[in-house]
């Protein structure tokens, strides 16, 4: 897990992202959240019927994804 954070880290300072401020870090995590919730927005599939699904299944792995990228960005800053 060390190795994890630290390579996060690297990753947020090569851009310049580790000045970030929680409240933006968290906004983040909400909107992206919000992206995989529209995802299933009129449609509330079985588990196994989104795993049969490639392209559903893409679009949950890409938005699920970017609320745990967030997230880690956010553990590590703080």
């Amino acid at each position: 897990m060390k190795n994890l954070e630290k390579r996060i880290k690297e990753y947020l300072e090569e851009r310049g992202w580790d000045r970030l401020r929680p409240g933006d870090l968290a906004k983040s995590v909400a909107i992206e959240a919000g992206e995989l919730l529209e995802i299933f927005q009129w449609d509330n599939p079985e588990l196994e019927k989104v795993k049969n699904t490639p392209e559903k299944l893409a679009l949950v792995k890409k938005e699920l994804a970017d609320v745990l990228i967030y997230c880690l960005d956010m553990a590590v800053l703080l």
